[in-house]
C-alpha cells in the first residue's frame, strides 16, 4: 500500500542532530572515512506528514487510495519517477555512525516540532 497507508520507511536527519554529529564525530581526530547518519526513528511518508500536521496544531490530510490508482495515474501523466519517489522507501542504516558512539540528541517529534516552530 501507498499514500496515506503506505508502510514505506525513510530515514530522515534533523539539521541539530546533524550539528551535533559532526561536532562529536565528524571533527574528532579518530574521525575518518564516511559514515550515514540518519535520527534513531524511521518514519512513513504518511507518518511523517501527521507528525508535521501534529506540530503545526493542524489536522493531517491524507488520502487513502489503492497502490495500484497511484501507480497508473501517475504513469499517465508521465510522473511515475515522482510517485515511486514519495510512495517507495528510503532508508539508510547509519550503524558506522553509531559503532563510532553517537547517538542522536534529538528526537524527531522534537526535532519536527522544532523546525515548525521555526518557520512559523
Amino acid at each position: 500500500p501507498r499514500c496515506a497507508n503506505a508502510p514505506n520507511r525513510r530515514s530522515v536527519l534533523g539539521v541539530g542532530n546533524l550539528a551535533d554529529f559532526i561536532a562529536r564525530v565528524g571533527l574528532a581526530p579518530t574521525a575518518g572515512g564516511a559514515y550515514v547518519v540518519a535520527d534513531a526513528e524511521t518514519v512513513s511518508t504518511a507518518g511523517l506528514i501527521e507528525q508535521i500536521a501534529q506540530a503545526m496544531a493542524r489536522p493531517p490530510r491524507l488520502i487513502r487510495l489503492p497502490p495500484a490508482l497511484i501507480d497508473w495515474g501517475a504513469r499517465a501523466i508521465g510522473q511515475a519517477q515522482m510517485a515511486d519517489s514519495l510512495t517507495g522507501s528510503l532508508w539508510v542504516d547509519p550503524l558506522d555512525a553509531r559503532r563510532a558512539g553517537w547517538t542522536p540528541p534529538v528526537s524527531l517529534d522534537a526535532g519536527l516540532a522544532a523546525a515548525v516552530r521555526q518557520r512559523l
